[in-house]
């Protein structure tokens, strides 16, 4: 037969499994900014600071030097800016951060080579056209020229072809 599941061994998985799917920090804190989203914004914290000043002067009674002792007290407000709260970062977190710092660095050398052969396809395909362009115009420029001596040539040469085979 088979052995039967302890109640503390049950116990210790249930605990084991409670503490591995707790919250996190991160889970707390958004729980805590949907309940109050003011926790966002920045804080300023003033505080009014009493600051004494301890003057002495000196004077002479019947040849022996006094001091007056003289209290001076002003008030001081002091201001302290808070920024919004935000969970501490995990080792886990802080890694996963610098491989995509990584990757982001790996992928715009890889852009930038990339660019760069395209760029130097994009200045051969338009050098090519260029060429193109310019052979179209000077064509076009020379349209007008010989064409019909060339037609009136060939007129005459099959015109004479046809009269000498008749003979």
């Amino acid at each position: 037969m088979g052995r039967k599941f302890q109640t503390p061994f049950v116990i210790v998985v249930m605990l084991i499994v409670l503490i591995l799917t707790s919250c996190s920090s991160t889970k707390l804190l958004n729980r805590a900014i949907k309940k109050d989203p003011t926790i966002l914004h920045n804080t300023v914290i003033r505080d009014t600071i009493k600051i004494t000043k301890i003057d002495s002067i000196p004077y002479i009674v019947n040849d022996t030097i006094k001091w007056k002792y003289i209290e001076r007290a002003t008030d001081t407000i002091v201001e302290f800016e808070y920024k919004y709260i935000t969970a501490p970062i995990t080792r886990q977190q802080t890694r996963l951060n610098e491989r995509e710092d990584r990757l982001e660095l790996k992928y715009k050398f890889k852009l930038g080579k990339i660019v760069s052969k395209y760029d130097a396809k994009i200045e051969r395909l338009n050098a090519r056209l260029l060429k193109r362009t310019t052979n179209v115009q000077v064509r076009q420029e020379n349209k007008g020229g010989n064409w019909y001596w060339f037609l009136l040539i060939g007129i005459l040469l099959g015109a004479f072809t046809v009269f000498y085979i008749k003979r």
